[in-house]
């Protein structure tokens, strides 16, 4: 976080869909060991939608990090 090492534990999370909607996504959260602070997340997701149109794809991703351990740094 920032310049600073924070011990951290990795959680990874795959899920499949089915039904109407089709695809997967993979999660990756770092969490500190101390607390559980959510310190980064990454997600990417492809999926397939049957709609009235035919079939549609999405994709998404992002990732989210935190800056500072304290507000306002």
């Amino acid at each position: 976080v920032g310049p600073e090492r924070v011990s951290a534990v990795h959680l990874r999370v795959r899920t499949r869909l089915g039904g109407d909607v089709q695809g997967a996504y993979t999660m990756d959260s770092w969490l500190r060991r101390a607390d559980g602070l959510l310190l980064r997340r990454s997600f990417r997701g492809d999926s397939r939608v049957d709609a009235i149109v035919g079939s549609v794809p999405a994709h998404e991703e992002y990732e989210l990090r935190l800056r500072a351990l304290t507000p306002g740094d």
